[in-house]
């Protein structure tokens, strides 16, 4: 069914977005030499933020990355002026249904104003 409705839109216009989690903080669980072999003396780091990236079939078009953390106001944000990037926040750094109603509006508005 997929291609039957593919078939009237051309590789630009059809876009994927995918989510996933970066543990920024983490240490490797392994060594390149012994799969099995732990890294000695290390804590799972757990400090985590998720990201949204998003492009088109054609590889023309990436949308700016949505990093959604978890702090509304980051210190380190503190005299940057703009992000390459959007930015949000919620509690436990995950995507929820209010985060991805607003990135759709968004997206749908940047749509219409490309027609």
């Amino acid at each position: 069914m997929l291609p039957e409705i593919l078939k009237d839109y051309s590789a630009r216009d059809v876009f994927n977005a995918d989510e996933t989690g970066l543990y920024w903080r983490a240490t490797p669980d392994g060594t390149l030499s012994f799969k099995s072999v732990e890294a000695p003396g290390s804590k799972v780091a757990k400090d985590r933020m998720t990201l949204l990236l998003t492009g088109n079939m054609d590889g023309s078009e990436k949308m700016d990355p949505l990093v959604i953390g978890k702090s509304k106001n980051p210190r380190c944000f503190k005299n940057v002026k703009t992000l390459p990037v959007q930015y949000n926040a919620n509690k436990n750094a995950w995507m929820i249904g209010d985060i991805w109603k607003d990135w759709l509006k968004h997206l749908d508005n940047k749509m219409r104003v490309k027609k």
